[in-house]
């Protein structure tokens, strides 16, 4: 599961078929619902298979629906991001991208 988009990381690579894929969750029970959910992006999704490095990570907030047996933390946090227009790129700036546009696809 990923999301392929255009994407340009903090360094100025650009790539029209970054692929992004969430590699982790944090969450504190005991805190909150809320979560961070982290995504390594790549220039592309051979870019990933072949083992190369994430030209950059991206990191949002959501919130996650817990409870039921069901939930899968992974498909919430991709619905999430979905519906981002602002991350945090790999150096803690925040970035505007749109995840919201009609170009995102499920890979």
């Amino acid at each position: 599961m990923a999301i392929q988009y255009t994407f340009t990381s903090s360094t100025g690579i650009t790539s029209s078929n970054a692929y992004h894929r969430i590699y982790k969750i944090e969450y504190n029970v005991k805190k909150t619902t809320s979560a961070i959910a982290y995504a390594e992006v790549y220039h592309d999704a051979a870019a990933r298979t072949s083992g190369y490095t994430p030209i950059d990570i991206v990191e949002f907030d959501f919130t996650m629906s817990v409870g039921n047996s069901d939930d899968n933390l992974v498909k919430q946090a991709y619905a999430s991001m979905k519906t981002k227009t602002r991350v945090k790129d790999s150096r803690g700036q925040s970035k505007n991208i749109d995840y919201t546009s009609k170009g995102v696809r499920d890979v």
